[in-house]
């Protein structure tokens, strides 16, 4: 379940978030390990983040406890307040420092984003806490809904199409067709969420989105997403969550298409994949 980052916790621009440098045989990330290779036309990379990465801002764990992919994943951070609720997780990524050459990258621009979680409890509407995935756009001018960025779109899990997310497995949750399918919302236009009518990322790049057709209540709006340039793709928590929830996350995608920014002409596009490791 979501709620509204901290501004004083959040990185102001898409730069702040990977430092990279050349390393032999591929790409070193400030604070992580890495690997991957260019393509002249599209590219593959797999990256491995650790802990002390800077778009890492809650003081998740590395862990060797649980892994979806290569040894290890991150666990969200728990209760360290006292307070009774979980810590939030904030996993800030950008599409300057995930793709080469792309420039500004679209919500049109994206094929599909993807990643993993696991959890003892089930995910469904009796208990919906889990991991969720957001989108800030870059700032324009134009219905900003903040001086950081424009606009903020949120994929709840447990607001999935054919939901079926079984405590004790790995979980995959995707924007592609099938189980598990991310659906979103717009907090600034509809509250945050509602069960049946949210657009998926295909409807999302159809066209305008008008919420009252949508939500009962809802204004009436005219937003064209997928013109958006995207300033961050990000995972969280809520700072609400119980202090009982406990989640691993592990193996991030994001694809873009061949038309993506300063790639365009690219013949098989880019697909980024980021594997968390202790």
């Amino acid at each position: 379940m979501t709620q509204k980052p901290n501004s004083t916790d959040r990185p102001t621009s898409r730069r702040s978030v990977l430092r990279t440098s050349a390393a032999a045989g591929g790409l070193l990330l400030w604070g992580t390990a890495a690997t991957g290779t260019a393509a002249a036309r599209g590219q593959n990379k797999r990256t491995v983040l650790k802990p002390d990465y800077s778009g890492n801002l809650s003081g998740a764990a590395g862990t060797r406890e649980e892994a979806n992919t290569l040894s290890g994943s991150w666990q969200v951070p728990s209760d360290t307040t006292g307070d009774g609720d979980s810590d939030k997780f904030q996993l800030y990524l950008s599409p300057d420092d995930l793709f080469v050459n792309a420039g500004d990258v679209t919500v049109d621009d994206l094929t599909h984003v993807s990643y993993h979680t696991k959890k003892d409890a089930e995910t469904s509407g009796t208990v919906p806490y889990n991991v969720y995935l957001q989108m800030y756009t870059e700032p324009d001018g134009a219905d900003d809904q903040a001086s950081w960025y424009g606009y903020r779109l949120t994929a709840e899990p447990y607001f999935s199409q054919n939901l079926d997310a079984p405590g004790g497995e790995w979980i995959r949750w995707s924007t592609e067709s099938g189980d598990n399918r991310l659906t979103f919302f717009d907090d600034s236009k509809v509250g945050f969420g509602f069960y049946g009518g949210q657009p998926t990322l295909e409807e999302l790049q159809a066209g305008p989105i008008d919420w009252s057709s949508r939500k009962s209540g809802a204004p009436s709006t005219d937003v064209d997403y997928g013109q958006e340039v995207i300033k961050y793709v990000t995972l969280q928590t809520g700072s609400g969550y119980p202090a009982s929830f406990d989640a691993f996350v592990d193996t991030v995608e994001i694809g873009i298409s061949n038309g993506a920014g300063k790639g365009k002409g690219n013949e098989t596009g880019q697909t980024a994949r980021i594997d968390l490791e202790p």
